[in-house]
C-alpha cells in the first residue's frame, strides 16, 4: 500500500518517469523503508491551513481538476515554529523529520472549497448542504466546513451526513 501511494506521488512529480522505473527500485526501496522505519514510532501532525478564496479546485476548459494552492509568508512562519516546537519536545529522543507541507503532495483533510450560504452567487451550498444550482445534490464532506479546526473532520463529517440524511428524510415525505 506504502509503495502504491510512492508510485502514484512519483507518478504526479515533475519526474512521472520515475514511476514507471519505480518498479526496479521497489525491492531496493523496501530493503531501506524496513532498515529506516523498523521497530520505529511514527507520529504525523497536522495543521491547518487559513482558508483563503484563491486557494481553490477548479476545472479546466479541458475539464481537467485544478488545484490551485499557495503557502503564504505567514503559513511558512507557523509551520517553521510548529516543526521548532515538535523537534523542541522530540529532542531527547533520535526522530527523522519528513517535511511534505511545502510539495503540497497530500492534500488531506480539505476544507472550505465548496462555500456555505445563503447567497449562490458567494457560496455553492446552503444551510442544509443542497446545492443551489442542484435540487437533488447535497455535498456532505469537509469541503464546506469554513476550516478543520487543525484536527481531523471524519467524526463531524459524519455527524453532519446524519443531519442531512434527517432532512433529506424529513422532506420528501
Amino acid at each position: 500500500m506504502l509503495f502504491g501511494r510512492i508510485r502514484g506521488q512519483l507518478k504526479n512529480s515533475p519526474l512521472p518517469i520515475l514511476s514507471r522505473c519505480f518498479g526496479v527500485f521497489k525491492p531496493v526501496a523496501e530493503m531501506v523503508f524496513s532498515k529506516v522505519f523498523s521497530g520505529k514510532l511514527m507520529l504525523a501532525s497536522i495543521m491547518e491551513d487559513l482558508p483563503y478564496s484563491d486557494n481553490a479546485v477548479t476545472l479546466s476548459p479541458t475539464g481537467e481538476v485544478v488545484i490551485k494552492y499557495r503557502i503564504r509568508p505567514a503559513e511558512r512562519t507557523r509551520i517553521e515554529g510548529f516543526r521548532k516546537q515538535i523537534g523542541d519536545a522530540l529532542k531527547p529522543y533520535s526522530f527523522i523529520r519528513i517535511k511534505q507541507a511545502e510539495s503540497n503532495s497530500r492534500i488531506a483533510h480539505v476544507c472550505g472549497t465548496c462555500r456555505s450560504g445563503v447567497n449562490p452567487k458567494s457560496s455553492v451550498v446552503d444551510t442544509v448542504n443542497r446545492a443551489h444550482d442542484v435540487a437533488n445534490l447535497f455535498i456532505v464532506d469537509s469541503s464546506f466546513f469554513p476550516s478543520s479546526g487543525g484536527t481531523n473532520p471524519a467524526l463531524t463529517i459524519a455527524a453532519n451526513s446524519l443531519r442531512v440524511a434527517d432532512h433529506i428524510i424529513s422532506t420528501s415525505n
